[in-house]
């Protein structure tokens, strides 16, 4: 038996319509994920493969010919991509309301003791459809290795964000607020030019939860995504009392530490940033825009805020502190739809 074929069975398709081409189109692009988190399913019509293609069911023959072009998978079945398009990644219904959710999906197939992390966002409109964007790395930077491994390049917009479709692969959370309509309205706006114009992407300063974080901004919510170079290293608990440290002292006592402490890391500092310079590739440029150095901490920063870096770690640790936070289940999703 083939790996595809196996595969095949694994995903529950009915094994009377397997096709080899079929279903390397299917897990090659990953579309078992998001037919499997609208609760779609493959039929079989005389030892055919049959599938949602634009909201009719079609036959693999039928549909075979239009293989190069470039797909998504949504709530009506594969349709064809125009990467300056948004669509929503789904049909609720009716709230009434404009809501920014917050999401951060904890990836369980990492080694235990590094939890891969990736951030994003929902946008829910009045008429019930929901939207989804998220910021990723490209290809370019995933070749070039430690080399780009602070480079500032033309991110992955992605609309919908494939984190959301891996299932049991993740546990995901979600953190919702209403906004204004106002700010709905421009948000999605804003997204359409950014989709079409592109954003910078560097690990350290403008990765996913840098996305999050500031889209958040725009519509009025304040979400903490930074961590100092040092606090990174230490248990989150230890974070925390020191913050509570800090704040209970006197303001003059608080600016003279942070002084001291600033003294003690400009060597650090900058024997870091020569090396994020020189072999992590902090001087390459985002395509189309002005060169832009993602250092550590550029020294005008120096003199206002010590060296931090925007991590999804650090969202997930203020999506813990808010009570409305919830782990999204495929069962809430597909009870959802319309």
């Amino acid at each position: 038996m083939s790996l595809l074929n196996k595969r095949w069975q694994e995903a529950g398709y009915p094994q009377e319509a397997f096709n080899e081409e079929c279903a390397a189109f299917i897990f090659t692009n990953h579309f078992d994920q998001p037919i499997s988190y609208y609760g779609h399913k493959i039929e079989a019509i005389e030892q055919e493969p049959v599938f949602l293609v634009e909201g009719t069911l079609t036959r693999w023959r039928e549909f075979n010919p239009r293989i190069n072009a470039k797909y998504t998978y949504l709530q009506n079945g594969l349709t064809p991509q125009n990467s300056d398009e948004i669509r929503p990644i789904r049909q609720e219904k009716s709230s009434g309301k404009y809501v920014f959710t917050v999401c951060n999906a904890v990836r369980n197939y990492a080694k235990p003791i590094f939890k891969e992390m990736h951030a994003y966002f929902e946008l829910t409109c009045p008429d019930g459809k929901v939207y989804n964007f998220g910021l990723q790395s490209t290809e370019e930077i995933e070749k070039g290795g430690i080399s780009y491994g602070f480079a500032t390049v033309r991110g992955d917009l992605s609309c919908p964000d494939s984190n959301e479709f891996m299932g049991s692969r993740v546990t995901i959370h979600k953190t919702p607020r209403t906004i204004l309509e106002d700010k709905g309205l421009a948000l999605l706006e804003q997204l359409k030019i950014e989709r079409r114009e592109g954003l910078p992407f560097n690990w350290g300063q403008n990765n996913c939860a840098h996305f999050v974080a500031s889209h958040g901004k725009l519509v009025g919510i304040n979400i903490s995504i930074n961590r100092s170079l040092l606090s990174i290293w230490l248990p989150n608990k230890f974070n925390i009392a020191g913050e509570h440290f800090l704040d209970s002292l006197p303001i003059i006592v608080k600016n003279i530490l942070t002084v001291i402490i600033k003294i003690l890391l400009i060597i650090p500092t900058i024997f870091l940033n020569m090396i994020a310079y020189k072999f992590l590739g902090a001087w390459r440029g985002f395509p189309q825009n002005e060169k832009r150095v993602a250092l550590l901490c550029n020294p005008y920063d120096f003199f206002f805020k010590l060296p931090t870096l925007n991590l999804p770690y650090a969202l997930l640790t203020w999506q813990l502190g808010e009570r409305d936070t919830y782990i999204e289940s495929a069962r809430r999703i597909q009870e959802a739809l319309v």
